[in-house]
């Protein structure tokens, strides 16, 4: 789901820019980035979070992950999306 949030942000808000994703499966992480043209990709929300390029971030876990990655997301700082529910 993560991938298709990003294709759709790259295509429909264009004064966007994808700087990084992130994914537990570090191979998927890298072959989206390449894909896309993100520059950057990370195993972990927290290790993403440490590029300063980051401005905000869009949470797309299953939904048992979502309060812990916003949580992460609110004390680095970031505005955050999360995919419902």
């Amino acid at each position: 789901m993560g991938r298709r949030h990003a294709e759709n942000i790259r295509r429909l808000v264009p004064e966007s820019r994808l700087v990084a994703v992130a994914d537990a499966a570090v191979d998927r992480a890298r072959q989206v980035a390449a894909e896309l043209e993100i520059d950057h990709s990370f195993q972990s929300l927290e290790e993403m979070l440490g590029c300063k390029e980051i401005n905000a971030v869009l949470i797309s876990t299953p939904d048992k992950f979502h309060s812990e990655a916003i949580e992460v997301a609110a004390a680095a700082g970031k505005d955050i999306l999360c995919e419902k529910p």
